[in-house]
């Protein structure tokens, strides 16, 4: 590869080793975080713009990005726990009301969030990604 004929390469492992230790690392301590950009890229809906070639931190976002357009994660999370009632019934009534407002608030976030760089402010207004998740499954 380059980096082996500029000499920055330092040894090679096997590629089963490699994949083990990725795995035992995934089940230890959940990172690292992996994304498969042909996968990712196949299933996008922003195959028109171009390849995805990154994603966020966790992996849960992957938007287009390139020197004019910086793709920027709006994000919220919703507690299941907090729509268990009293009697141990799930309130789905509830969970489809919250998700309407928090859907509107990310809405409202990209509208009013400080923008460092204008690429960022600009991909975002035009495309208003949002990711809301859930937690407390378990």
């Amino acid at each position: 590869t380059a980096y082996e004929e500029q000499g920055k390469g330092r040894k090679s492992v096997k590629a089963q080793h490699l994949w083990n230790a990725i795995i035992e690392a995934q089940i230890e301590t959940g990172v690292p975080f992996m994304l498969y950009k042909d996968h990712a890229n196949r299933k996008s809906n922003q195959q028109n713009l171009g390849t995805i070639r990154s994603s966020n931190l966790c992996c849960e976002i992957m938007e287009y990005t390139d020197k004019d357009q910086v793709a920027v994660c709006n994000l919220a999370s919703i507690s299941l726990p907090r729509f268990v009632t009293e009697n141990g019934e799930f309130d789905f009534e509830k969970l489809h009301s919250v998700t309407e407002i928090v859907t509107k608030n990310l809405n409202r976030v990209i509208d009013e969030n400080f923008y460092p760089i204008p690429e960022a402010k600009n991909l975002n207004l035009m495309n208003r990604p949002i990711g809301i998740g859930i937690q407390g499954l378990a």
